[in-house]
């Protein structure tokens, strides 16, 4: 054990965000800790450094235990401020120069003839060489500068970056050095909240690359769920004050998840069932000849514990896109666009076509052009050379990265009536869809946090009904629970859509083509992200196996032997993982559905037993109408909430079909014969 938490609770104010958390790292653990925004995640983050203390309960560490946390947000001294960044990441590594610099004295004192002279002091001098050398080659000592350029060049930052004073740098440039720094510190546990929130793809990678191969325990709080299934081997899901463990990554964990509350439901409502047998008995039976029985039975329901109605997991907007009108087959067309701004071109002689209803994701490092891109086609630019050319009955719908089409004094409700013309009811009835009820919708947009703001956004464009789609980092700010519900509606979008994300799980489950913006080009590829990814890493084994001019035999990437444009070739033979793919794309669009209608039934329960309340009120059968009105809605609730029921299990036997076709398909696999043998 290297740092726990027993029966951590803490409050702010009167309301208590976290209760009776007990959980434990040891050494060597990759754990993920997920959940939706503002349930404690970064609350508990901070208990484990020892950055907040605990209301109720206690933290403990181990011995010498070195812990090091790195928040969403970083502060720097003055000092540190005229720093370059080369010298700032360097006093990460410093204890390592300061054990370099001893051995240097201490073979220089072996080499001194007073010390061999005198046998106990070159005995203590060997002693101390011997355990110092074996402590800095622990730390990495050898390869410390080689790790520093590594961190800062795999963190996004280039050669001539090194020299900046660290004050030049961005906010986001400023969390990714904080980052390195801590790296190269290797504490014993690395307390990381949401790491990649400033990074593009490549750095994304790199950090996964690095937290796998550490020897150091480290607890990660994310809502990129790619990178939690990259990197961990434990989940640790926050909800409702408490904290659950789940062994498995992202995924497994959340497939456990539901598995735990299939079973909880089911046995939740069998004990409803019973209790509402032994209730009936005991009204029957109160007088008469069986009172004795009903009396037994009513003791028997006062000791009876009562199995918790199982929560349906955190609520998500309730996202339903639709477009209004169908497009010609070609919707835009960009021919030989070029994009400068000033002195730097961001674009060059871009030739691209959009077919109607496909489904693209852009991908890129930062600063290579995928906003401006998006914003030729949506007309917020306007090209130096080259046309944008929008097909017949297009209707564009553009959601803005920053939400700057959002106006920060005008209220949440005012920027829904702007879009169409509906009643006030009709408007706070669309809110609630995602998550703004009462009051909340009169609050000014200025005022929201950035997930607030971007469920607006979304809210404007679903009244828009476009038939293009265009999406800048719409996952932004999300919570897994919203992405989910996102995912789940693009899934059954039939318009034709085109989104910049960074978010490789939300790009694998929606898009099936890419287009990958660098050095000014565009390229497309025609596939998931997974395909992609691995197509890419093919290239890279064997560039490092044979080089880049050794293109003869090429390893099979896993894209049914792509050509250079990456579509499949037409004499490729199938690989053997592009199903594994297709079944994981489909599971998690299936995980989304699931998801999707879990919200769903924690509203309809919510309603069903406000009604419940309402119908256990005496005074309510004085208004015979009010009564009724209170019966039929209800009803609706029971009638609503068991079609949901229906249709979520019957989800979730498909999901269990689809696990065991992938199981059944992963075994032929493995008893196939290897590629260029026969069987027998």
């Amino acid at each position: 054990m290297l740092l726990r938490l027993s029966g951590a609770g803490k409050f702010y104010g009167a309301r208590q965000v976290l209760a009776d958390v007990s959980v434990t790292v040891h050494a060597g653990d990759k754990i993920g800790v997920v959940g939706p925004n503002g349930c404690g995640k970064s609350t508990l983050l901070r208990m484990l450094a020892g950055l907040l203390e605990p209301d109720t309960g206690r933290r403990e560490t181990a011995r010498d235990t070195v812990v090091g946390y790195l928040g969403q947000s970083v502060g720097f001294e003055p000092a540190e401020m005229a720093m370059s960044v080369h010298a700032f990441l360097r006093q990460a590594i410093e204890p390592v120069e300061a054990m370099a610099a001893e051995l240097r004295e201490l073979e220089q004192a072996m080499a001194d003839p007073a010390v061999h002279a005198d046998a106990a002091r070159l005995a203590a001098v060997m002693d101390r060489y011997s355990r110092l050398s074996a402590r800095f080659e622990q730390a990495g000592g050898y390869e410390a500068p080689a790790r520093l350029r590594a961190a800062a060049f795999g963190l996004g930052f280039r050669e001539d970056d090194l020299e900046r004073p660290v004050g030049t740098l961005s906010g986001g440039q400023r969390v990714r050095l904080a980052l390195a720094r801590l790296l190269l510190s290797a504490p014993d546990v690395l307390l990381l909240d949401e790491p990649t929130n400033h990074l593009d793809t490549a750095a994304t990678e790199w950090l996964e690359t690095f937290l796998r191969q550490l020897k150091q325990a480290v607890v990660i709080v994310s809502h990129d769920r790619w990178f939690l299934d990259a990197v961990t081997d434990r989940t640790w899901d926050v909800e409702g004050g408490r904290v659950q463990e789940y062994p498995g990554a992202y995924s497994r964990a959340m497939e456990l998840k539901v598995e735990q509350l299939a079973r909880r439901r089911k046995e939740y409502e069998r004990q409803q069932a019973e209790i509402q047998r032994l209730e009936e008995f005991v009204r029957r039976y109160r007088a008469g000849v069986k009172a004795r029985q009903a009396r037994g039975r009513a003791k028997l329901l006062a000791r009876l514990e009562r199995v918790e109605a199982p929560a349906s997991g955190p609520r998500g907007p309730r996202v339903t896109l639709t477009a209004a009108g169908r497009t010609g087959r070609e919707v835009v067309r960009l021919v030989g666009v070029v994009k400068r701004f000033g002195d730097r071109t961001v674009l060059d002689g871009v030739d691209l076509t959009v077919e109607r209803g496909q489904r693209i994701g852009v991908i890129g490092a930062n600063g290579s052009g995928k906003t401006t891109l998006l914003k030729l086609i949506a007309g917020r630019l306007v090209p130096d050379e080259g046309w944008v050319i929008p097909g017949e009955g297009v209707r564009m719908g553009y959601f803005a990265q920053g939400q700057e089409d959002l106006e920060p004094d005008r209220t949440v409700l005012d920027h829904m009536l702007m879009v169409r013309r509906l009643s006030p009811e009709e408007a706070r009835r669309h809110l609630a869809r995602f998550l703004f009820q009462g009051d909340e919708v009169l609050a000014p947009v200025g005022r929201l946090s950035g997930g607030e703001r971007a469920r607006v956004s979304l809210a404007r464009l679903i009244l828009m009904q476009p038939n293009l789609l265009l999406l800048d980092e719409p996952t932004n700010h999300l919570d897994i629970a919203a992405r989910t519900a996102l995912e789940a509606a693009l899934s059954e979008y039939d318009g034709t859509l085109i989104v910049v994300s960074h978010d490789r799980y939300f790009l694998d489950t929606v898009c099936d083509s890419l287009w990958v913006v660098e050095g000014g080009k565009v390229r497309p590829f025609d596939g998931t992200y997974s395909e992609f990814a691995a197509q890419r890493q093919s290239e890279q084994a064997s560039e490092a196996a044979g080089g880049s001019g050794n293109q003869a035999r090429r390893p099979d990437d896993g894209t049914g032997g792509a050509r250079g444009d990456g579509r499949p070739g037409s004499g490729a033979v199938p690989s053997a993982r592009r199903p594994d793919r297709e079944h994981a794309a489909r599971a998690r669009r299936l995980a989304a559905q699931i998801a999707a209608i879990e919200a769903d039934i924690a509203r309809w329960e919510e309603e069903k037993q406000r009604w419940e309340a309402a119908l256990a009120d005496p005074g309510l059968y004085a208004d015979g109408e009010r009564a009724r009105e209170a019966v039929q809605a209800h009803r609706a609730a029971c009638e609503a909430l068991e079609s949901l029921l229906e249709e979520w299990e019957r989800l979730l036997q498909e999901q269990e079909q689809l696990q065991a076709q992938a199981q059944q398909a992963q075994a032929q696999v493995h008893q196939a014969p290897a590629h260029g043998q026969t069987p027998g």
